[in-house]
């Protein structure tokens, strides 16, 4: 599924996925240029990627 999946180019030094459970979509919504963000449930999977 991930080698189907196109590179997002982006500007933003900082974003957020949200995957929804059950959605056919790879990725449902992108949050663009966070500086920050609050969430009411606990976070399942967190994952940081850095330029080398």
């Amino acid at each position: 599924m991930l080698n189907n999946f196109p590179e997002l180019l982006i500007n933003s030094r900082f974003y957020i996925e949200l995957k929804l459970d059950g959605s056919q979509e790879p990725v449902d919504a992108y949050f663009m240029e966070c500086k920050g963000f609050k969430h009411s449930q606990e976070v399942i999977e967190v994952c940081e990627v850095t330029p080398k």
